[in-house]
């Protein structure tokens, strides 16, 4: 079985799902995991963190951009030169932490975009995460995900796109901590595979 596992919302406010995904490294044979991160949650920059940062990345992670503040619909209201101003303020604060993009992709926070998001990511070629399938734009390649961690692993599907939370709140994608049992439903050898290497 293959699956690209992601979680939303890494941040070193939520560092407490470090252990979880720990513990989910030393079950698998070989884990991967593509992290939605957010530059800088509730005003407080990544690079100041970064002690910890350093601490807790391994190879076997990735980071995606993941807004930058994570304010509520932040990206569905804004023009081409904030969107392009916000992306650019992301991508200097991973570049602070020594995160390099693997890939150029982007999750806006609440899955809310606009046209001028599009255009912009358009122009620096990057991706981008939508919610469903009738969500995406066909100006740039989308992601999309089909499994919940915390339902039912679908049965019908040859490769899972596993959306879950750094952390409890409402809508799809439940909090890693209450799903590990689940999650260890996969077999132990699954072929785990950063969002990067589908895109």
């Amino acid at each position: 079985m293959k699956c690209f596992f992601s979680l939303d919302d890494f941040c070193y406010e939520e560092r407490e799902v470090i252990p979880f995904i720990k513990e989910l490294d030393d079950y698998f044979d070989k884990f991967k995991i593509s992290l939605f991160t957010i530059p800088c949650y509730m005003r407080n920059h990544l690079c100041k963190t970064r002690d910890w940062f350093s601490s807790v990345a391994k190879d076997n992670m990735e980071f995606i951009l993941h807004g930058y503040f994570h304010s509520n619909h932040e990206f569905a209201q804004l023009d081409e030169i904030q969107c392009r101003h916000f992306i650019e303020l992301g991508i200097m604060e991973f570049r602070s932490c020594g995160i390099q993009l693997y890939e150029k992709g982007f999750k806006a926070p609440n899955w809310r975009y606009n046209d001028n998001l599009i255009r912009v990511l358009k122009d620096m070629r990057m991706w981008l995460a939508v919610y469903t399938p009738n969500h995406a734009t066909e100006e740039i390649p989308c992601y999309f995900w089909n499994w919940d961690i915390g339902q039912p692993i679908p049965q019908n599907v040859e490769v899972l796109h596993a959306h879950g939370h750094t952390h409890r709140q409402s809508g799809p994608g439940a909090f890693i901590g209450d799903c590990i049992e689940n999650i260890k439903q996969l077999p132990k050898d699954t072929e785990f595979s950063f969002i990067s290497e589908t895109m």
